[in-house]
């Protein structure tokens, strides 16, 4: 009995050495990932950079300066608009409904836009004084006065995403003005319509994180649509045409990626913490503690990431190098597509920008011969005139309905201005009868 317990003994001990040994490797592995992560944090402070959610936290600014302010007391008007424009799109018939995708809307139609607007009078005053002011802040995240942070990470998103809904609807109720104005026959009032739509657009990209942002980018890609439109319908009066320019060039895309991402690298960080701390769902809650150093490697590998994308936002999108990051920790790779995307959807905003500057510059100058015109002769500064997919001069066409100014896209080739819904090149191009409406990258077409 005695030589049966006696491997049994050793076996034992042994097992338990191993597993303090593993502790301690554990132990050590933490160590060393703690110190490392803690170097980064502390450089991110240094440079006044925002590693948790209270550092977001903003003054108060006064009331009828917040643009969230009318934006709020605009909500009900905007929603119920929304509401009986798109249940009366719904009801049409099939050519109603062909027609006011192709813009040009039916008596039915106009008569629904009116009669929505009409008992909703201060929604579009509202939503104009919003983008008439000076900044904004929807107030989601807060401290009170004894300098307590009054919301946590996952109140914070539950709290936004109804803000991002209703983004979208405001867009869409001053897009059917816009639709109204053209019906009218009042083009320039239409393109002031989206000269609100513009600014409004850049006010929601002020606080966003990701997904923020890019319905911020899909907000105004529904304006640029709907200008390009504008322009081509008819003669649009020079002082109009400048407004158009100069709000454009207001448009900072680098800038507010690279805020963007400062944002959402706080909540990947909240991610990470939790796990670290024993609170993640993927891990059973016994072993998470053995596996904090490699959270904690993980997380570096996601802020050098992030530090990266930041660094590089004014890049071409044939800069993006995933490769760098294949042995990153797990969940730095799975993020790896969504800031691919992410990138991607901020070099579509340019080009879409860029390509409207130039279609307003070239109208502004008047007819012009096929194969005469430069780029540098239409007065826009050289960086508005460049691809953001790769670094080149955009392209520029002129056909029989009009002209053609695009970028190559996400897949470098120059495809002769493809701008269907495989979006193989990104631009403008002549009026389509199902102009996209306001997808960030992959225009949704059709519908209200």
């Amino acid at each position: 009995m005695k030589r049966f317990w006696r491997p049994l003994k050793f076996a034992g001990l042994g097992l338990v050495a191993l597993v303090a040994l593993f502790v301690i490797y554990a132990a050590v592995a933490d160590y060393r990932a703690s110190t490392r992560l803690e170097r980064k944090l502390a450089q991110l402070r240094a440079a006044g950079e925002p590693t948790q959610l209270a550092d977001l936290a903003r003054e108060p600014i006064r009331p009828e300066n917040n643009a969230a302010t009318y934006f709020d007391r605009a909500e009900s008007g905007i929603l119920a608009i929304d509401k009986e424009v798109w249940a009366t799109y719904e009801a049409a018939s099939e050519v109603d409904q062909k027609a006011f995708d192709a813009l040009r809307l039916t008596p039915a139609m106009q008569n629904s836009i009116r009669s929505s607007l009409d008992a909703y009078p201060q929604a579009i005053a509202l939503l104009e004084r919003a983008a008439d002011c000076t900044d904004y802040d929807p107030q989601l995240i807060m401290k009170d006065e004894t300098g307590n942070f009054l919301a946590d990470l996952g109140k914070l998103v539950a709290d936004q995403l109804p803000k991002i809904q209703n983004q979208r609807a405001a867009m869409r109720v001053l897009d059917y003005h816009a639709l109204l104005m053209l019906a009218d026959g009042k083009p320039e009032e239409a393109l002031r319509d989206t000269l609100v739509m513009l600014r409004l657009s850049r006010k929601f990209e002020q606080d966003a994180m990701m997904v923020g942002y890019l319905v911020a980018v899909a907000c105004r890609n529904i304006a640029l649509h709907r200008v390009n439109e504008i322009l081509r319908l008819g003669p649009i009066p020079d002082p109009a045409r400048k407004s158009l320019d100069l709000e454009l060039s207001l448009a900072d895309e680098i800038e507010s990626y690279r805020r963007a991402l400062k944002r959402e690298r706080i909540y990947g960080m909240q991610m990470f913490r939790e796990m670290s701390l024993g609170r993640s769902q993927f891990v059973p809650i016994n072993l998470e503690w053995l596996l904090c150093g490699m959270f904690k490697n993980d997380e570096c590998s996601y802020l050098d990431l992030v530090s990266e994308q930041i660094a590089e936002a004014s890049g071409t999108s044939a800069q993006f190098d995933e490769a760098k990051f294949r042995n990153a920790g797990t969940l730095t790779r799975s993020v790896l597509p969504g800031i691919q995307a992410f990138h991607s959807a901020k070099c579509h905003d340019e080009a879409r920008i860029r390509c409207l500057r130039i279609l307003n510059a070239i109208q502004r100058h008047g007819p012009i011969g096929v194969g005469a015109l430069h780029l540098a002769d239409l007065g826009l500064p050289a960086e508005a005139t460049i691809d953001p997919f790769n670094g080149e001069a955009l392209n520029v066409k002129k056909t029989d309905d009009g002209w053609l100014v695009y970028s190559v896209g996400k897949n470098l080739k120059d495809d002769g201005g493809k701008l269907d819904e495989s979006m193989t090149d990104v631009g403008l191009g002549p009026y389509e009868p199902s102009p996209p409406n306001g997808n960030a990258e992959e225009g949704e077409t059709g519908g209200p």
